[in-house]
């Protein structure tokens, strides 16, 4: 898969759910460019960290999509659900990056605006 494999995990910070135990990141032009295009799903504990990120599209994805938009401090500024292939999404002001997630993902998660988010290193992987 694209981006940097550092075994990294999402974690959300008031309870300590797992958003996602395999961030994949992308933070260079190129990463974000590419996205989740080319692939035939999202596997539902993974996530693309977009870094910086901002408005997203879902154009030449086999798949849809949940987006969370995140401020620098990691905190939910807005949440995009079920986004089908060939749309966009336009950020929030302040977005800094963008958390996308397997499609009906954050409705079992119950992610909601100013949960506050923190990625670390995944010891188990």
């Amino acid at each position: 898969m694209l981006g940097r494999t550092q075994q990294l995990m999402a974690i959300r910070r008031e309870d300590g759910v797992i958003i996602s135990d395999n961030v994949i990141c992308a933070f260079s032009f190129f990463q974000r460019l590419q996205g989740l295009i080319g692939l035939s799903h999202l596997p539902e504990q993974s996530a693309l960290w977009l870094k910086p990120g901002g408005s997203i599209h879902t154009c030449g994805m086999r798949f849809p999509i949940d987006a969370v938009f995140l401020d620098s401090n990691l905190r939910i500024l807005a949440i995009s659900q079920n986004i089908h292939p060939w749309r966009w999404r336009l950020a929030p002001r302040h977005t800094h990056s963008t958390l996308e997630l397997a499609s009906d993902r954050n409705s079992r998660l119950r992610l909601r605006r100013g949960d506050e988010l923190f990625i670390r290193h995944n010891q188990g992987g």
